[in-house]
């Protein structure tokens, strides 16, 4: 539990300055979704199991990526 707690600080406190970050610099919005965006896919094939095929989860992570930032 003290692991989380942790970790959901850090979180936060990463989410704060990619905020004040945004308002000097637009792109990095973008960037940090399509990290999170690439870090939630992982996240799905691990939870099903798929993550054991490395082709499988590399291009279905980068395509999340380039999917986000195609959008800006």
């Amino acid at each position: 539990m003290k692991t989380r707690i942790i970790s959901g600080a850090v979180l936060v406190a990463v989410l704060v300055g990619l905020l004040f970050a945004s308002t000097k610099w637009v792109p990095i919005i973008y960037i940090a979704c399509a990290v999170l965006s690439a870090i939630g896919v992982y996240e799905a094939l691990y939870a099903t199991g798929i993550v054991k095929n490395k082709i499988i989860t590399a291009v279905g992570s980068v395509f999340s990526a380039i999917f986000i930032l195609s959008f800006p």
